[in-house]
């Protein structure tokens, strides 16, 4: 288990990674002073000023991000019903199948919001006006905040226990090193 955790800590430094590198893109093409191009059209814009590589790697980001954010969700949602539930696996079935469908909604959702605002500039300003962007922000934030509250809470509530779990794990790692000659 500590080993899967310090493989995933490492996520976040991944994700720092890609959001300073697009960052950097974005300052550097200089799209981020035009007052026409927003949201995912700013990032897209940027990286089309990067000959021949710069869409692909763009998508290829955009894939793999997205993909491995919903396997790992999908892992977590797992974890917290298997202890919830004392460690019974009866409602992962059904959880699965459920995680599954609201994954495809969720992608169907995002794709008929942003069909109206990726469109024209004209298309987003109007879609901005109807309020659709604000409502798939509110609902991305309130998602997160339901997935982040109750796990800070749990982090804190097993704080000692994950403190001391953690340093003994790390020993016996650490002492599993081989060492150089």
């Amino acid at each position: 288990a500590t080993q899967m955790a310090i493989i995933s800590a490492t996520s976040v430094f991944w994700a720092i990674f890609i959001c300073s590198l697009t960052g950097m893109v974005i300052v550097l093409a200089g799209d981020w002073q035009n007052p026409n191009v927003y949201a995912a059209n700013l990032c897209n814009s940027a990286f089309k000023t990067v000959p021949y590589i710069g869409t692909p790697i763009l998508i290829f980001s955009l894939v793999i991000f997205s993909f491995t954010t919903i396997i790992g969700w999908g892992y977590y949602v797992e974890k917290a019903l298997q202890f919830l539930c004392k460690g019974s696996n009866v409602l992962i079935k059904p959880v699965r199948v459920l995680f599954i469908i609201l994954t495809f909604v969720g992608g169907w959702i995002g794709t008929s919001f942003s069909l109206d605002w990726t469109i024209s500039d004209s298309l987003l300003r109007t879609a901005e006006a109807n309020g659709s962007t604000r409502f798939m922000w509110a609902l991305c934030i309130f998602t997160m905040t339901m997935m982040t509250v109750p796990n800070i809470w749990a982090l804190w509530c097993f704080r000692k226990v994950i403190i001391k779990t953690t340093r003994k794990n790390i020993k016996n790692i650490v002492g599993k090193q081989p060492k150089a000659n």
